[in-house]
């Protein structure tokens, strides 16, 4: 990703006009997802205007929440950059399914149950580092969109009785053409806002046309909570409940990927200038977006995704400010409180809404096939990408069917259930049948080094590789070892565990240790720099080990969590 030159960086004070005019331009951008989903949902569950009401209402102020969390970086929850959150599209249309079998109290409960699975799971996210895999997380976007999509698009032509038939696909082929125009034009102003521009002309054309229905927007306050939605506290956690649990946790595990992801990117937009990624502030984006997650259950809201538009915001107006990021999400609460206002987008035809659902979507279904194709994936792991997508597809579509009961064939007959699990048994098979991992687990001191080389010794004997690599691996061992020794605490005695694996046409080695308090390793290597010949005899010592390593290693990754440290290291074999 280039670097990208800011006007405010994380750290610095915009004036307060500015920073209220960034932060107004963030809000506005954020706020038609926030508003549209829950109303989507509702509408395809049949409910009435209260309920959309309610929930677009707890919707906006848990999302507003979730955003001055994640600004915020308070010891594990938080990514400490500007991350925006709206509810999960992906959930849409189970959702929709809870309401219709147990209403909003079912819904409560399940948002609350899948928030803490997912908050255990951020707890842990060093742990489960090899699921969450460029394959896994590639498909799964690819089959958020293929659901969510094929959910809105049956609703294309859904108009009020007593109109054209065809005056609902007439304003969704207006709302999507005139979105891809403004679009498809160079980034800068018209590609920010063409998304809005879009909306606004389909709803022009869907009034010209007649089935622009302003009921919602006449009803609604100008100020205040719209308590006619509301059933009261309280959960429920019958049938419907235990029949939707899967999906629910499933769709949790869907948004603890997609977060893992959107945090790393929102890293790297907002430190240009860092030539590694702080998992620290990765694994913070995930546990606060579970934190939200959680607070919209115990609030009866829809569950909270993190989306990629902070990370557009601050790549098109080049301001990373937290300052900003904490302003977005006091804006949003405090719009909340006006019905009035977000009313606007309430009153969208079914058709619009349809339009508006492709386009958004559509680049995420396009950065699941880059993240997918840039792993280079293997044989196997193509055949997975390939057939999981074919089942979720097929049960879509109604293609493939089980003969369970109708709530459970509800819920397996959406592409990301179907078809996630497919792919995450499938990964889960092939690294349970692929190559043993050999580990070793002993005190992180340097008389460690003997056992750890006998280690070395059997794991290359064991694959019929000849001397010299043996060679290659203990160095490479000892000097990583220098590293993770250097500057350690003599009173503090951490643990280091080693695994070594067959990767490819070479060997990976995996050195896992707790927290330490140094620097990433990549970011002191690109601070090392390639030094001329003639100073080279004059380096520190201290420097050797990582001059070292670099020179014997074909890559080295190092991920520190906030409980764990992890450096992978490839080693090239002979």
């Amino acid at each position: 990703m280039q670097a990208t030159q800011h006007r405010y960086g994380i750290d610095e004070r915009p004036p307060p006009l500015t920073a209220l005019g960034l932060g107004a331009q963030s809000a506005l951008l954020n706020v038609p997802p926030m508003v549209l989903f829950p109303a989507l949902a509702v509408q395809i569950a049949g409910g009435g205007s209260a309920l959309a009401d309610w929930l677009v209402f707890i919707s906006l102020a848990a999302a507003g929440v979730t955003m001055i969390l994640q600004t915020f970086r308070v010891g594990i929850v938080g990514s400490g950059c500007h991350l925006s959150a709206c509810p999960s599209a992906a959930s849409i249309p189970f959702c929709a399914l809870a309401l219709v079998e147990g209403g909003p109290k079912t819904l409560a409960a399940l948002v609350l149950f899948s928030g803490l699975f997912a908050l255990v799971i951020g707890l842990r996210l060093a742990v489960l580092r090899r699921i969450f895999s460029p394959t896994v997380t590639g498909t799964i976007s690819m089959l958020v969109v293929i659901t969510v999509v094929s959910v809105a698009l049956e609703k294309a032509g859904d108009i009020p009785e007593g109109w054209l038939n065809s005056a609902g696909l007439l304003c969704g082929a207006i709302t999507l053409i005139s979105t891809l125009a403004f679009l498809l034009r160079k980034p800068g102003f018209w590609r920010t806002w063409g998304t809005l521009f879009g909306l606004a002309l389909g709803c022009i054309a869907g009034a010209a046309l007649g089935v622009l229905d302003l009921d919602a927007l006449k009803q609604a306050l100008w100020f205040g909570v719209p308590l006619a939605g509301w059933e009261g506290p309280g959960y429920d956690f019958g049938s419907a409940f235990w029949a939707l649990v899967p999906a629910f946790l499933f769709i949790s595990a869907l948004t603890v990927v997609q977060t893992n992801s959107l945090s790393f990117v929102a890293y790297r937009v907002s430190q240009p200038g860092s030539s590694s990624v702080d998992f620290r502030s990765v694994q913070g984006g995930v546990v606060g977006n579970c934190v939200g997650n959680v607070l919209a259950g115990l609030a009866g809201a829809m569950p909270v995704m993190t989306t990629p538009r902070s990370s557009m915001f601050v790549q098109q107006t080049g301001c990373a400010s937290r300052d900003v990021g904490i302003l977005v999400g006091v804006l949003l609460i405090a719009l909340a409180f006006f019905p009035k206002a977000w009313a606007l987008l309430l009153v969208i035809p079914l058709p619009v809404m349809a339009a508006y659902m492709v386009v958004v979507l559509a680049p995420m279904f396009v950065e699941g096939m880059k993240a997918i194709v840039q792993s280079e994936p293997d044989y196997s792991r193509s055949l997975i990408v390939g057939t999981s997508l074919a089942i979720g597809i097929g049960f879509q579509y109604e293609l493939l069917s089980l003969p369970i009961g109708p709530l459970w064939q509800a819920t397996l007959s959406k592409a990301i259930i179907a078809g996630g699990i497919s792919v995450i048994v499938l990964t889960l098979a092939l690294e349970i049948m692929g190559p043993r991992r050999r580990r070793l687990r002993l005190p992180l001191n340097l008389d460690a080094l003997p056992r750890i080389n006998q280690f070395l010794e059997e794991f290359s004997a064991r694959n019929g590789w000849n001397e010299r690599t043996t060679n290659r691996l203990w160095a490479v061992a000892e000097e990583t070892l220098l590293v993770l020794v250097e500057g350690e605490d003599s009173d503090r005695q951490r643990q280091l565990r080693i695994s070594a694996v067959r990767s490819g046409r070479g060997a990976e080695l995996e050195f896992i240790t707790g927290p330490s308090d140094g620097g990433n390793l990549e970011d002191r290597f690109s601070l090392l720099g390639d030094p001329p010949p003639e100073i080279e005899g004059m380096l520190s010592a201290d420097d050797m080990p990582m001059r070292m390593l670099r020179h014997l290693a074909s890559s080295v990754s190092h991920r520190q969590y906030h409980d764990t440290d992890v450096i992978t290291v490839q080693v090239a074999v002979e």
